[in-house]
């Protein structure tokens, strides 16, 4: 009771530049990759309907500043790698990205 009575509440909501959802894709059947933006760290997630698992955690500031732009202009330039690729060596999709995490 009196840490309910103490504490300062919040509204519930966290402020966009605490945590941001860049964007998402399915991995295949019922299982999500999403890309969040946490403080000034990015974390990947692979969410399911029973679980969710961190697979990435991205801290580097200027690789976090390159992500966050592409993920906000939605168009990577020509050439460059997805972000798949080069998270993790030797994938070059989704798809193949989930095989090495399942």
């Amino acid at each position: 009771w009196i840490v309910r009575r103490c504490l300062p509440r919040g509204n519930g909501r966290l402020p966009a530049d605490v945590l941001e959802v860049l964007g998402g894709t399915s991995l295949g059947s019922q299982q999500q990759a999403q890309l969040l933006r946490v403080g000034n760290k990015l974390v990947l997630v692979a969410v399911s309907p029973s679980t969710s698992s961190v697979l990435a955690v991205i801290a580097e500031p200027a690789e976090v500043q390159s992500i966050v732009d592409r993920c906000r202009n939605a168009a990577p330039p020509p050439g460059t790698p997805s972000f798949f690729a080069r998270r993790m060596p030797g994938s070059t999709s989704p798809s193949t990205a989930e095989g090495a995490h399942a």
